[in-house]
């Protein structure tokens, strides 16, 4: 076993015994190097309710050399299956410290995401735009075999977020359907009103 194997086992279990907030990782079954990750239950807009899955592909000589990252669920911030320029990423090879871990690439990698700082690999996209990213992402996730085989609670999360959706569009509807027929109510109560004070005024009339 060779000191990458031995490094990413043992992280491995630290993130088993701590786990992160807001990220779920783990590597594939036949390929420790390759980790794949998921960023969930954000609660800042415009990501909120988005389940985003991406993955690390560590170097065999890693911890001497920097993992690359990329992002698999569009999500407006990154472009998908692109490598992503980071102090602690593959595109830095110089300015990076062994002594870094998965830990601490994740977070920074989830901090960096909150943010709007231009990078090679990041993209520019409106508000509305990630909104709408983050409404389709669980769906999106659930066609990825990689997201459905290693992240079961996360398919669990993703499909009663869609659930929660397709209730909150299905009371919406029901809400608008009420507003139009109450409101037609009203419309159709004010039109027997005028027509019957035009009858009293006709009886007035006729019987002066």
């Amino acid at each position: 076993m060779n000191v990458a194997t031995t490094r990413l086992k043992k992280e491995l279990q630290l993130i088993k015994k701590n786990p992160m907030e807001h990220i779920e990782c783990c590597p594939l079954e036949n390929n420790i190097f390759e980790w794949h990750f998921v960023i969930h239950s954000l609660p800042y807009d415009p990501y909120k309710g988005g389940i985003y899955h991406g993955k690390i592909v560590f170097p065999p000589d890693y911890p001497y050399k920097p993992p690359g990252v990329e992002m698999i669920t569009p999500n407006g911030r990154f472009k998908t299956n692109t490598p992503i320029c980071m102090s602690n990423t593959n595109f830095h090879k110089e300015s990076w410290n062994p002594l870094w871990n998965l830990d601490s690439i994740l977070k920074g990698f989830l901090s960096f995401f909150l943010e709007n700082d231009s990078t090679y690999g990041s993209m520019s996209t409106t508000p509305e735009e990630k909104k709408k990213l983050a409404l389709m992402s669980c769906e999106v996730n659930l066609k990825n075999h990689n997201f459905v085989k290693l992240f079961p609670d996360m398919v669990d999360l993703a499909k009663k977020t869609i659930k929660e959706q397709e209730e909150k569009i299905v009371h919406v509807k029901a809400s608008e359907t009420s507003v139009e027929s109450n409101s037609g109510k009203s419309v159709w109560d004010m039109t027997s009103i005028l027509v019957l004070i035009i009858v009293l005024l006709i009886v007035l009339y006729v019987s002066m």
